[in-house]
């Protein structure tokens, strides 16, 4: 019960004879078979009377479609609205090369024209700032003139070898084409030239780049907050920019304008109306219906259960109203969990934890993870281990994190959504157990990965790196 590869098929064997469990004597495989025992034989038998099945796992509305009706939308003139231009910044940013750059001469301006757009019309190499020249057998830096580097640059097809705040210091909302043709989304996470770009962006504040954050909201998990910082400050003119795609054709564009713009309305309606009364009459009926729109109608469709899944094993739902929730209920429930999104999280979940008392759906959740172990933890029903982390207890963080420090050392993709999983629980005890993991384990990947949780939960909460550390050591009850 303790090998690698056997233990789903023996723990299963005791799972359908428990009365075998006696024969485990010591080791760490006896201690998986009688933890496996008790608790069966400590699970209640369930109560013979059904109470009200919530309304949401008897309608089951996530199967429903969202409505589909859209027309094109069109930004129309906007009059009397000063759109905010660019804060000055306190410090210049410095370049790596400004103290040995200086101005181009007439012939070497000339050379960087020949070459910057002869790159720009074929698809090679281009850079917008600066010149790299042999000079006495030495390479160095020219500045391109600004008129010169901006018209490069708003073609979206040459490069920066400088800062692009520095870019956005010396020219403001004019450099806005360059960020909109230039896809610096895809740098996002694996370069530093991406977080860059993002930091100059996020300066430029305009109906035109609103759709760009709201790619970067939907898109990059780990700049989601700074993005929906950035559409909340400037909720008005975000939404004027969304309004468009969020009416325009089906797509992840349109999918993203509506996500921003729900969050938006959720955060400033009057904001969103102020925006949406700038169009004409038909889009502000369409912008009115798909902020009325059930969050619950996403139109997904059931999912195949996993084999491995034993429902009639699964402990009872005690509702909040009496009664426990009956068959066709755990069903609901089940395809619920299944089939829905974790992050963001599906609308319902939140209604649907008054509906029963506490503790169930937790003790319900904490069955599922065991059950998902017990079928050897497949990646394509993970949505059994992530039901601990949106039904959250402290038996489930325990073990969570037993399981990821355990598949820390052997199993790196199980000890991956482990991980994944403690991260969405993000309490001290769970950071504490990512922290750990993201020193010991010897799989590369898997220390990268758990850093990165580390490092977005930090910034979640506003803290540094080694401030989340201070609260996440062991306390020893101290």
């Amino acid at each position: 019960a303790a090998h690698a590869v056997l233990q789903p098929i023996v723990l299963g064997l005791f799972r359908d004879a428990p009365e075998l469990a006696s024969a485990a004597v010591d080791g760490k495989g006896a201690q998986a078979v009688r933890r496996l025992s008790e608790k069966r034989r400590a699970a209640p038998e369930p109560s013979a009377v059904a109470g009200e099945t919530p309304p949401l796992l008897r309608d089951r509305p996530w199967r429903t479609k969202p409505s589909t009706r859209r027309a094109a939308g069109r930004l129309v003139e906007v009059r009397g609205l000063e759109l905010a231009s660019v804060a000055p910044l306190e410090e210049a940013p410095v370049e790596r090369w400004s103290e040995v750059a200086r101005d181009m001469s007439a012939e070497e301006l000339a050379a960087w024209r020949a070459e910057t757009w002869d790159g720009i019309r074929t698809g090679n190499y281009a850079c917008a700032d600066f010149a790299l020249i042999r000079e006495r057998g030495q390479l160095a830096y020219r500045r391109v003139p600004d008129d010169e580097r901006l018209a490069a640059w708003n073609t979206g097809r040459a490069h920066l070898r400088g800062s692009p705040l520095s870019l956005v210091r010396a020219h403001g909302l004019a450099a806005l084409p360059g960020f909109l043709k230039t896809d610096w989304l895809r740098w996002l996470g694996g370069y530093d030239d991406g977080v860059a770009h993002l930091e100059a962006f996020m300066c430029l504040v305009s109906p035109e780049a609103a759709p760009r954050m709201a790619r970067v909201a939907a898109r990059r998990k780990k700049y989601r907050r700074v993005a929906l910082a950035w559409l909340a400050e400037h909720a008005e003119i975000a939404a004027l920019g969304l309004i468009p795609d969020a009416l325009g054709a089906e797509g992840e564009a349109r999918s993203d304008a509506e996500a921003a713009l729900r969050f938006l309305a959720d955060r400033d309606a009057a904001a969103v109306a102020r925006a949406s009364d700038r169009y004409d009459a038909e889009s502000r009926d369409l912008v009115a219906a798909l902020l009325a729109r059930d969050p619950l109608a996403i139109g997904v469709r059931p999912a195949k259960r996993p084999p491995f899944l034993r429902e009639a094993e699964l402990p009872p739902l005690a509702l909040a109203g009496g009664g426990e929730l009956d068959a066709d209920g755990r069903d609901a429930l089940l395809e619920l969990l299944q089939s829905c999104p974790l992050d963001p999280p599906y609308a319902g979940i939140a209604r649907l934890r008054a509906s029963f008392a506490p503790g169930a759906l937790e003790a319900f959740a904490g069955e599922l993870v065991e059950q998902w172990v017990l079928g050897d933890a497949p990646g394509r029903h993970e949505w059994m281990l992530f039901a601990a982390a949106l039904f959250p207890s402290e038996a489930s963080g325990r073990r969570l994190g037993a399981l990821a420090r355990e598949w820390a050392r052997k199993h790196q993709e199980k000890a991956k959504r482990a991980c994944s999983a403690l991260a969405q629980l993000a309490d001290d005890r769970a950071l504490m157990h990512l922290a750990h993991i993201a020193e010991t384990t010897r799989f590369d990947a898997l220390r990268q990965h758990s850093r990165d949780l580390v490092l977005e939960a930090a910034d979640a909460r506003g803290l540094t790196p080694d401030e989340l550390g201070d609260r996440t050591v062991p306390d020893l009850g101290l």
